[in-house]
């Protein structure tokens, strides 16, 4: 009885082992962010930002759109216009940028 079940173990043990390496590096890669809903202006400053690696200016567009599109919630930070609209996320764009040019 045991031999059967031992076989099944095994592929329980590869299927989450898959899934969740699949999601730790879908989690680990960067934020796509659709430039058309911003203005090119923003574009610009933030691109030059983010190759000069200026931890400042990161943290300065981070926290101005903090302030102006998302309320703290219960679960966290929150659009205020409830919109669920794909690249609409500088936010998760800007705190990739901040952890990987090691900005405290």
């Amino acid at each position: 009885m045991f031999k059967k079940i031992s076989w099944l173990f095994k592929y329980y043990f590869f299927a989450f082992l898959f899934i969740f390496g699949a999601a730790y590096y879908l989690n680990t890669l960067e934020p796509s962010v659709n430039w058309s809903f911003y203005t090119n202006n923003l574009k610009k400053e933030i691109s030059s930002a983010v190759n000069k690696k200026d931890c400042k200016e990161l943290k300065k567009y981070y926290y101005e759109e903090l302030e102006t599109n998302f309320e703290s919630g219960l679960l966290g930070n929150v659009r205020k216009d409830k919109k669920l609209i794909r690249g609409l996320n500088l936010l998760s764009y800007l705190e990739f940028h901040i952890k990987k040019s090691n900005c405290n």
